[in-house]
């Protein structure tokens, strides 16, 4: 006789972005209420409104968002051996096992730096760097431009005395009118980037390493 059953599980292993093969893991997710949210954040400029494509913080399957606020858009989670020990915003958040606290949380724009004051430009601007507030900018003129945009959201959470990294790309699209959505089919394509070792995004020569996973 054969018994199957199926489950759904995470685990840490070798080569997760974030982890360089240790215990930890950190994700970042849509805060959402969602039953099932896209696996790929989005924001369409879809007329004159700016749709994000999930329910923030709510159930709803998108909400609309202006570009003079910050939005705490995602959830960071640490993970432990494939269990989730934390959830939250900031560092005052406790820890879901009762034990795992991060002492410090962070939130930023993962871009190039290329001098003291020159770096990629983004959509995005972290209003609250300790509070995972994100304001979203609009971009669809900047693409005139032909300019590629970091629009890469990044992570980093300090346990007992070491940092984890988590980002999470956000893609945006621009349509004609209201009537319309942009998406992309789910767990299709890059599904993460893993960057230098300083987790800062590579120069494109081979003294900065990384790879696409797909």
């Amino acid at each position: 006789m054969n018994l199957t059953a199926e489950t759904e599980f995470t685990f840490a292993k070798q080569g997760e972005p974030g982890t360089n093969g240790t215990e930890y893991l950190v994700k970042l997710i849509p805060n959402t209420k969602m039953s099932d949210p896209p696996a790929f954040p989005m924001i369409t400029k879809a007329g004159t409104d700016y749709i994000l494509n999930y329910g923030l913080n709510s159930t709803a399957n998108e909400t609309t968002i202006g570009l003079s606020s910050g939005y705490q858009l995602f959830k960071a989670q640490l993970w432990h051996s494939g269990e989730l020990v934390w959830e939250g915003f900031n560092a005052s958040t406790a820890a879901i096992d009762g034990i795992t606290k991060p002492t410090l949380v962070h939130w930023e724009i993962l871009a190039n730096k290329y001098n003291s004051s020159v770096s990629d430009e983004s959509a995005f601007r972290v209003t609250n760097a300790s509070n995972g507030n994100i304001q979203y900018l609009g971009d669809h003129l900047a693409n005139a431009l032909g300019t590629p945009l970091a629009n890469t959201i990044k992570c980093s959470i300090t346990y007992e005395g070491k940092t984890y990294y988590g980002t999470i790309p956000v893609t945006t699209a621009w349509t004609y009118n209201n009537n319309f959505r942009v998406s992309l089919k789910d767990y299709t394509g890059f599904r993460y980037v893993i960057y230098a070792p300083d987790g800062t995004s590579p120069q494109y020569d081979n003294s900065h390493p990384f790879e696409f996973i797909c």
